[in-house]
């Protein structure tokens, strides 16, 4: 911790060790509370220590870092601020305010920071880097680019401010500045692992140019290697996140086992992530609270009773993937922790359009065949598109879930006398949407559905049943209500330019949905809240 200084000239020599001897009897009694991971008592007790020690440097900069390690960014900021009044040329004073003020949103004040730290430490590449991001985010794009440029040019210049450089000339296709920015990596250090990372990660080499937006790096406090473990009942969407988050950080997977087993990978870990909000939440919810704890609610957790039976107090964040579930999860249950909506994403190295497809008369769903999906209405829609014109064909990709839907599809389809085509459960769906022109969804709710977006990204035009929400994640060109509404939409999309249609669905899924994206905001969530911070964040 820190040892407070002399408060002022004014005070008699008494007073001052009378106060100096009560700040260090406070100072010691947060730092207790400190190691018992107690940050909020402890930045209460320093605010004390503060008032008998007004002009301790280290005493203020202590006091906002442990506010900020107690998720209360905007009391960070206060003591940051107030600790810059008596050094106001400190360069970590004002680097770490900028970094507070982003993380509130308050992107010109930040940006303030930022321009008097590189005045004071021109040589500094993390400040010329921090600061291109914010002025990108900010939509200036010219003194983005300018500040980049600048910071290329230091000796000192980082991996991290190149890599980040040639992520905005790609993002914005700027195809000189990216040539020219890869060349001098290249000078610098060769083609090492940390270059070679960045081109698998963003396709190649050869061009800035791209239909796909990649993620906008987000500045957020770095922490050391973590212990992070993760629980999940059904690892339907968490793979990808495991796979990571394992490069950079400790990790154990739990899927089932005893109340013990949980106990023990609570007391190691140092965040633990909770994939649904189902039982292992709930149990783990009852403990003694040992780590931070995030959870992610999908979707039919919220039509359960799971959620009220959950300590949220407990629980430190909640993520969830839609903003229709944030609807519907208020309207039931009173969730206390900061919310974070972070859609699903989709893997755009395994989507792409094919270069020989040409449109044609294939609709497709893919997807377990249950009650969710309002299969009734699935097969009344591809009647009414087959009686506006029989040359389309039906395929359904999937498994049946429900024995009277099995008995009801037996019954029915031999009286609709449609060509529908039973594929079975699909493996490879980048390779079955191959072929395929249109890909429907009529379910009765959705928090994203993957084969809408997957479909998208491979350029198969949507149609989509207007289930709540689905004019939030997809575009309401695509959204129909009844069958004689899908028929119309059908029959726009026909006389429609389709090729430029697919290449607008999929830049629209690469700029909203791109699965680094997605990643990227889980772990900037996770950095932030092992940082100490914990913030509702935009959704995105």
């Amino acid at each position: 911790m820190v040892n407070p200084k002399d408060a002022g000239p004014q005070e008699s020599t008494e007073q001052v060790a009378t106060a100096a001897d009560k700040a260090a009897a406070l100072v010691e009694e947060a730092s207790t509370k400190i190691e018992k991971k107690d940050f909020r008592g402890a930045a209460t007790i320093l605010d004390k220590a503060c008032l008998l020690q007004p002009r301790s440097i280290d005493l203020l900069n202590s006091t906002a870092m442990t506010w900020l390690q107690a998720g209360e960014p905007a009391r960070a900021e206060e003591y940051f601020s107030r600790a810059l009044r008596f050094v106001p040329n400190n360069a970590d004073i004002l680097h770490n305010l900028a970094l507070v003020r982003t993380a509130l949103g308050k992107f010109e004040a930040a940006a303030e920071c930022l321009h008097k730290l590189i005045m004071l430490a021109p040589m500094e590449p993390a400040a010329y880097n921090d600061l291109a991001i914010l002025e990108e985010e900010s939509g200036n794009l010219t003194g983005a680019l300018n500040t980049f440029q600048r910071g290329a040019k230091l000796k000192s210049a980082s991996k991290k401010l190149f890599t980040n450089f040639l992520d905005f000339c790609k993002r914005h296709e700027k195809l000189a500045d990216f040539q020219s920015v890869r060349a001098q990596y290249l000078e610098r250090w060769g083609a090492d692992a940390v270059l070679q990372e960045w081109e698998k990660r963003n396709g190649g080499t050869g061009s800035a140019q791209s239909n796909d937006a990649t993620s906008k790096i987000v500045i957020a406090p770095q922490t050391a290697r973590a212990k992070i473990a993760v629980f999940a009942s059904y690892r339907t969407f968490i793979d990808p996140v495991i796979d990571n988050l394992k490069s950079q950080h400790d990790l154990r997977v739990f899927e089932k086992g005893s109340e013990a087993e949980v106990k023990s990978l609570l007391e190691w870990c140092d965040l633990a992530w909770f994939e649904w909000c189902d039982q292992l939440v709930i149990a783990a919810s009852k403990l003694p609270k040992k780590c931070k704890m995030i959870c992610r609610l999908h979707s039919y957790e919220v039509f359960s009773d799971m959620p009220r039976q959950v300590d949220w107090s407990k629980i430190d964040h909640l993520v969830l993937v839609s903003d229709a579930v944030k609807e519907l999860l208020s309207y039931n249950f009173q969730v206390p922790c900061p919310i974070t909506v972070i859609h699903n994403g989709v893997d755009l190295d395994r989507f792409t359009i094919p270069k020989t497809k040409v449109p044609g008369k294939r609709i497709c769903s893919i997807g377990y065949i249950n009650y969710k999906k309002n299969p009734a209405l699935l097969l009344y829609c591809f009647k009414a598109i087959h009686d506006y014109d029989p040359g389309y064909t039906f395929h359904l990709a999937g498994e049946h879930q429900d024995a009277r839907i099995q008995v009801y599809f037996a019954h029915l389809l031999p009286r609709l006398n449609i060509p529908v085509s039973f594929d079975g459960w699909v493996k490879d769906v980048p390779a079955y949407l191959r072929d395929k022109d249109f890909v429907m969804s009529t379910s009765l709710f959705e928090s994203f559905h993957y084969s809408i977006a997957e479909g998208m990204a491979s350029g198969v035009l949507p149609l989509i049943h207007d289930w709540l929400g689905a004019d939030q994640l997809y575009p309401k060109r695509y959204v129909f209500t009844t069958p004689t509404d899908c028929v119309r939409l059908l029959a726009e999309l026909e006389v429609s330019n389709r090729p430029a249609l697919q290449q607008e669905c999929r830049k629209f899924i690469s700029e909203r949905y791109d699965n680094r994206r997605q990643l990227q905001k889980i772990e900037t969530l996770i950095t932030t809240m092992l940082s100490g911070e914990n913030r509702e964040a935009i959704n995105g």
